[in-house]
């Protein structure tokens, strides 16, 4: 496998640069000057590499999908087999406060959900990123059920996604104490799967 090139890697630098302004601000207020010098680059490169602010906002959410899929990886290998395990691992991966959390990518995954309302491009890669994590989370949930209650399992793993986006932007409003979202959810998911 080749280097990436200097298109990619200049891409994914202003990605991640709009990830770290979402965090403080809306995508409205954000200007490609700010971008540009977020990432540490001349401002006209910022349409050098992208044609509209907008495209940034997609390929921002890329970014976070795939940080959240390696950090995702992370947590079920420390969760072996045990699948009750593996649902939690599910949920820390979204929430936990962690030495990899990155408090940044939560705070721009709440702004992105507030983006996907008014930009259709935006609620396309939502709407496909939250279905992913829900057919993922559908294997650990069906696992940990009896199997008599397997079939289930997609049902409950949407309530468990829905519980996650909502202590997402609970958390972001200052609503949770740091550190709660997580535990709290898993007691959702222990519940939903006890209750098959």
């Amino acid at each position: 496998m080749g280097r990436p090139s200097n298109i990619e890697v200049r891409r994914a630098q202003l990605a991640d640069a709009l990830v770290g302004l979402l965090a403080t601000g809306s995508f409205e207020t954000i200007t490609t000057g700010a971008l540009a010098r977020a990432a540490g680059l001349a401002p006209g490169l910022v349409h050098h590499y992208f044609a509209a602010k907008e495209d940034v906002l997609v390929a921002a959410v890329a970014r976070l999908a795939l940080q959240l899929e390696q950090r995702l990886e992370l947590h079920l290998r420390k969760a072996k087999v045990d699948p009750h395990a593996r649902v939690d691992a599910f949920i820390d991966a979204w929430l936990a406060v962690d030495p990899g959390a990155d408090p940044r990518a939560a705070f721009a995954w709440v702004a992105i959900g507030d983006e996907a309302r008014r930009r259709p491009s935006v609620r396309e890669l939502y709407a496909a990123s939250f279905a992913r994590a829900v057919e993922r989370l559908s294997v650990e949930v069906a696992a940990a059920l009896p199997a008599l209650h397997r079939r289930r399992a997609p049902e409950r793993a949407r309530a468990i996604m829905i519980a996650i986006e909502g202590a997402l932007r609970t958390g972001a409003a200052g609503a949770l104490r740091p550190g709660t979202a997580a535990p709290t959810v898993r007691k959702i998911a222990e519940a939903l799967l006890s209750a098959a």
